[in-house]
């Protein structure tokens, strides 16, 4: 039997998405795009109906294109355990502020015992700083917890070298060595970096609304 994966929306988006201008996304598109037929061989891939759900807010040209990417692997049910467990989620997890949909994301994944949940929303549900905080609440309910992480930490046999994506892993390794080799030392060089530029070093960006058809 193989491993059991839950994607997440964001990995359905980066695998389908248009080549971005930033690179550090592109890198993580062109990840995804290696990972992804090479873990539908590996594991068992699944999803939900909150996934089709999200997917079905997009743009017709990126719903239609997304859709094709889950057809035909197995939607995990929405109990009404996981619907309870997501509002223990939304109630209890510390740091950035999460959706219903992010926290129903987890709970269907925890409830249903997958081995691995693989999601590129990194603030919001991957967060190494967060893993912890959903094993001990899960452990206080006897739920499992699945292993959280993102298509580059999951590998897969038969992954190429990528000139963008080895590009950025040294980006990062350079800084995170400057920072001390700690997440705790990493965060403090971003916020004096921060204060000495006088601008955000990271910047949420809002997509653009679809434009509206005129009649």
């Amino acid at each position: 039997m193989k491993p059991v994966v839950y994607v997440e929306t964001s990995v359905v988006s980066y695998y389908t998405a248009r080549p971005s201008r930033d690179i550090i996304v592109l890198a993580h598109q062109e990840i995804t795009r290696q990972w992804w037929p090479r873990a539908k061989e590996q594991f068992e891939l699944v999803v939900s109906d909150v996934v089709a759900d999200q997917i079905m807010q997009n743009p017709e040209d990126l719903r239609d294109e997304q859709l094709r990417a889950i057809e035909g692997l197995r939607r995990l049910p929405v109990l009404p355990k996981c619907e309870e467990v997501a509002k223990v989620y939304l109630a209890r997890l510390p740091g950035a502020k999460r959706t219903r949909e992010d926290a129903l994301h987890l709970a269907i994944a925890c409830v249903h015992a997958v081995d691995y949940f693989v999601s590129w929303n990194c603030g919001r549900i991957a967060s190494i700083l967060v893993r912890p905080k959903i094993a001990a609440l899960n452990r206080r309910r006897r739920l499992f917890t699945p292993m959280v992480c993102t298509p580059e930490t999951l590998p897969v046999n038969g992954m190429p070298d990528d000139p963008i994506v080895n590009e950025v892993r040294e980006a990062r390794k350079k800084l995170f060595e400057e920072a001390g080799g700690t997440m705790k030392g990493f965060f403090e060089m971003l916020r004096r970096e921060e204060a000495k530029d006088k601008r955000p070093v990271f910047r949420r960006r809002t997509p653009p609304a679809p434009k509206k058809e005129r009649k």
